[in-house]
């Protein structure tokens, strides 16, 4: 998760032109997950072996003023893998996690469907998982 996209391009991504249509669109900051590839060998040790890596912009103040602070974070989905339903609650979420995260922003009950995944590392790209956002509201952005 990052504030901007300059904090996408300290992580050494390629930004491909679909990628950059879609961060200039009303989706961002917001609900839209962008798949994208390395320009170079990824810039933090988190990511080193990675072809890959998911971004997102949320549209949340007090998150956005967090990722302003400490730059990029590495940030679990608000559901474990194989969960059937988001979590609407931050205790909840809490249970599911393997051990406890440095940081937890609860700014109330969560929206319980998930960002759209769009995979921009794709030509065309491809809508990876469709959440808030439809591939029809995307499409134009697509192309």
């Amino acid at each position: 998760m990052v504030a901007d996209v300059a904090a996408m391009e300290s992580l050494g991504v390629a930004i491909n032109e679909r990628a950059r249509k879609l961060l200039a669109s009303d989706f961002v900051p917001g609900a839209l997950t962008i798949a994208i590839g390395f320009a170079k060998a990824p810039l933090v040790p988190w990511l080193t072996g990675r072809e890959e890596v998911a971004i997102r912009i949320p549209d949340d103040e007090q998150l956005l003023a967090v990722l302003r602070q400490t730059g990029p974070l590495l940030v679990t989905s608000a559901n474990a893998s194989g969960y059937p339903e988001t979590p609407a609650e931050v205790a909840d979420i809490l249970v599911q996690l393997n051990g406890q995260p440095d940081l937890v922003i609860d700014g109330g009950p969560i929206k319980t469907i998930p960002s759209t995944l769009v995979n921009c590392r794709l030509d065309p790209p491809v809508v990876e998982r469709e959440g808030v956002i439809t591939q029809g509201e995307l499409a134009p952005y697509l192309l």
